[in-house]
């Protein structure tokens, strides 16, 4: 599984969803994390591809200059700021 898919699947997570999970998982953070993980993995396959394959991969910037690089970073970015806030919800 690719950081932008993880990302996509965790953002499908409803908040009922999450209040469930951290409510089954009890007080350890690390508990809850897991639960919603699972929950997030579970919908693979069930959630909508996005329209292109390659949506949920990180352009590789080897050898391709600056510009890919800063390109890669903004994936990066954005995927981890989306599973940020997943995973706060998941926390909180």
């Amino acid at each position: 599984m690719t950081l932008r898919e993880f990302a996509r699947l965790a953002s499908a997570v409803t908040d009922d969803e999450a209040d469930a999970d951290r409510e089954s998982a009890g007080s350890r953070l690390g508990d809850r994390l897991r639960s919603f993980v699972n929950t997030a993995m579970s919908y693979r396959g069930l959630v909508d591809p996005p329209a292109e394959p390659s949506d949920d991969d990180i352009v590789d910037p080897y050898r391709r200059g600056r510009a890919a690089a800063e390109y890669a970073g903004r994936e990066i970015t954005e995927a981890v700021d989306d599973l940020r806030r997943s995973l706060r919800r998941a926390a909180c």
